[in-house]
């Protein structure tokens, strides 16, 4: 089974920032150990000179997906957890719904020093088939922060479900 790794489009360049982030949440806290921290219904400022492109999903802040990828995961994984997310940009005056997804964080690659953050940049690591255990949805260490993999059979139900604001890039699987 091949896996992929769930991004945000970096063609979209307005995506929503969202107002003293830092300031507020931990993304320490959007873990399965620690999701009790966070309000399950959160209200934000993401206040823009320009019109917003609200993507499929964001991955700049914290991990948010919308509503139609929320159901698809869902529909793979029902333990996954949401805390839902209403980003506010009062300039434009508009709204949209998006949820932070409470996702397994787990090591995927026994060499997880040799990714430390300067060698994330140039090169991606090779992932053990094994450590996935089929799981159709996860977060691996060994990738940025919220690095959301997904199997072969959620790419699909997304990319027929009319995802096109989110880009995903293919993971090298070891062989052994």
């Amino acid at each position: 089974m091949e896996y992929f790794w769930l991004k945000q489009d970096k063609r979209y360049v307005d995506v929503p920032h969202i107002h003293r982030f830092a300031g507020t949440y931990r993304r320490s806290d959007f873990t399965v150990e620690h999701a009790y921290k966070i309000a399950d219904r959160n209200v934000v400022f993401v206040n823009s000179e320009h019109r917003l492109d609200y993507t499929d999903v964001i991955d700049r802040q914290i991990f948010l997906v919308s509503e139609d990828v929320k159901s698809v995961f869902k529909m793979y994984d029902p333990s996954i957890t949401f805390k839902t997310f209403c980003l506010l940009d009062n300039v434009h005056m508009d709204l949209k719904l998006y949820y932070a997804p409470i996702i397994p964080l787990i090591d995927g690659t026994d060499e997880p020093e040799r990714f430390s953050r300067e060698g994330r940049r140039d090169r991606e690591p090779v992932i053990r088939r094994a450590y996935l255990k089929s799981r159709p949805i996860v977060r691996l260490r060994e990738l940025p922060p919220d690095g959301v993999v997904i199997r072969l059979d959620v790419a699909e139900s997304l990319l027929r479900r009319g995802l096109f604001r989110a880009d995903m890039a293919r993971l090298a699987l070891a062989r052994v």
